[in-house]
């Protein structure tokens, strides 16, 4: 995701003093900035928008920026620094899907889809939507991390007349941490086997023709 971060200098020598050639540096940010600012002048401010937090970053994320201040004329050096702690969190999802693993055409099926929410502690609630056309589930909802698992039960499902074998059908969910844009996907499949009942019945007899009292 992308952060924003604001790096201000506040000048807070006597306003006889010389004024401080300064420099802020934020490696991170890639901020390197040299100004001139006087007693009394408004704060530097140095903004940094959408910085991209960088794959493996550490918990909580921290940086720190770092300022260099001279007095014009004298060779004093005057350092401060200040650091930013960004706390991420660890969204996760695991969707799965059960039901009868074997029927047949016209035979009624139950399912069950349920939803997990494995994300740390931390992570805002996550507001998400399930769907399975094909046996009618479109269910929007919020869980917690720590809720109990989100089940969604189908019964009575009736396995159509085109039906291939084995008869598999996905559900799909997609969740949003609360005021955050992301999207997170995940979706399950189900199969469940169609046997094929099929009987022939004959009676057949060794003569065509015969009378009362023959064999």
């Amino acid at each position: 995701d992308l952060v924003d971060y604001t790096i201000t200098l506040k000048n807070l020598s006597s306003s006889d003093t010389p004024d401080l050639e300064c420099t802020v540096t934020d490696a991170m940010l890639l901020v390197d900035e040299s100004f001139t600012i006087a007693s009394g002048d408004p704060d530097k401010v140095i903004t940094v928008t959408g910085y991209e937090i960088p794959e493996g970053a550490s918990d909580p994320h921290v940086n720190t920026a770092s300022v260099t201040c001279s007095p014009v004329g004298f060779p004093n050096t005057y350092d401060d620094e200040a650091s930013h702690s960004v706390n991420l969190f660890q969204p996760a999802i695991e969707l799965t899907k059960s039901g009868d693993e074997l029927s047949k055409i016209g035979d009624l099926v139950d399912y069950t889809i349920t939803l997990k929410n494995l994300s740390s502690s931390d992570t805002p609630d996550l507001e998400c939507t399930i769907t399975d056309t094909v046996v009618g589930v479109d269910e929007s909802f919020t869980i917690a991390s720590g809720d109990p698992d989100k089940v969604i039960t189908v019964t009575g499902f009736l396995v159509p007349e085109d039906a291939e074998d084995p008869f598999i059908n996905t559900a799909e969910v997609i969740c949003s941490p609360v005021g955050f844009t992301n999207v997170y996907e995940d979706e399950a499949s189900h199969s469940v086997e169609l046997f094929q009942p099929s009987i022939t019945f004959t009676k057949v007899a060794a003569e065509a023709y015969s009378k009362a009292g023959d064999d």
